[in-house]
């Protein structure tokens, strides 16, 4: 039976009696486990039985960088690495001196010359540091400023506390001057959103974007009365919240709901919704109505005939 003094455990690992495969504790890969301590229930791969305590980089040639054990209990939970700028929570090497991090992918290539491009940043829409890096494989939810999903190679901001993510852009954009003069989020770098906008729901006032303080608690968005999981607009003399994505409202509708008491908008659903045209009971799609006191949608054909034989039988 093999054993082996590890710098990653205090006690001795050694090799199971029977081969089986198992989470490594270093790697969180699904592995053959090559050494192991019962009593800790402590397993690592091969591969991982064989990494260096201490690596060094041209990229950073002043210090070493350590081998850092992944801690449940640690905070931040992330790190983001000095080479690829992915955000990971395994195991990395660090310099603590001058916090420097490699993942292990990176920690093990035989050198890095040039590091990433590190920048840091505070945003009315979170409360922490935010670091620019990718979200990488654990890449999930979507930006707090565009709502749309993250990908794993995105460049964002993101937190190492929270895991949350603004898109440095939204998508790749057409040469500046073939670029469209648009608002909202089809603007190219999601921080340029504008932080106050007029809007065909409520003309009344204008709305402006809370910051995190001011939007704490589950807020719905006045349009389409979607739960809002970003940071919304919000009028604050009409007390009027609206989130980025959704139906979009597209004008306003001459003539009152079925109730005949509220005014309508004219709105356009994505494939996502799942809404239903009161009148037909059937799924509206594309262009609608909506009475946004009422909480009801209508086909535009629909709405059209209810009116004309409201009109006939009058």
């Amino acid at each position: 039976m093999g054993k082996l003094e590890h710098f990653s455990h205090s006690c001795p690992l050694t090799s199971p009696e029977v081969v089986s495969e198992g989470i490594c504790n270093i790697c969180f890969e699904d592995q053959v486990v090559e050494y192991a301590c019962k009593p800790c229930n402590f397993d690592i791969c091969k591969t991982c039985s064989k990494l260096p305590q201490k690596v060094s980089h041209d990229f950073h040639s002043e210090h070493p960088l350590e081998f850092c054990l992944f801690q449940y209990d640690r905070k931040p939970g992330y790190i983001v690495c000095s080479c690829c700028g992915n955000m990971s929570s395994c195991s990395f090497y660090e310099c603590k001196e001058c916090e420097i991090y490699l993942d292990l992918g990176c920690a093990l290539l035989r050198n890095i010359f040039t590091g990433w491009d590190v920048r840091e940043m505070l945003h009315y829409n979170h409360e922490h540091l935010l670091r620019r890096c990718r979200p990488g494989q654990d890449a999930r939810g979507s930006c707090l400023l565009c709502e749309l999903p993250l990908s794993p190679s995105s460049i964002c901001y993101g937190c190492v506390y929270c895991y949350s993510f603004l898109h440095e852009r939204c998508r790749p954009g057409p040469p500046i001057k073939q670029a469209p003069k648009v608002q909202g989020p089809d603007l190219e770098r999601c921080l340029d959103l504008p932080t106050e906008i007029r809007h065909p729901v409520h003309l009344v006032h204008p709305l402006r974007r809370l910051d995190y303080i001011q939007s704490g608690g589950r807020t719905f968005c006045g349009a389409c009365r979607e739960e809002i999981d970003s940071v919304p607009f919000y009028a604050m003399r009409g007390k009027r919240f609206l989130g980025m994505l959704g139906p979009k409202v597209v004008g306003t509708w001459r003539g009152r709901c079925l109730g005949g008491k509220h005014g309508m908008v004219q709105v356009t659903f994505p494939r996502s919704y799942q809404k239903v045209c009161i009148i037909c009971h059937e799924r509206v799609l594309g262009k609608a109505v909506s009475c946004m006191e009422c909480e009801t949608v209508y086909h535009l054909r629909c709405i059209d005939r209810h009116r004309i034989k409201d009109r006939d039988s009058s």
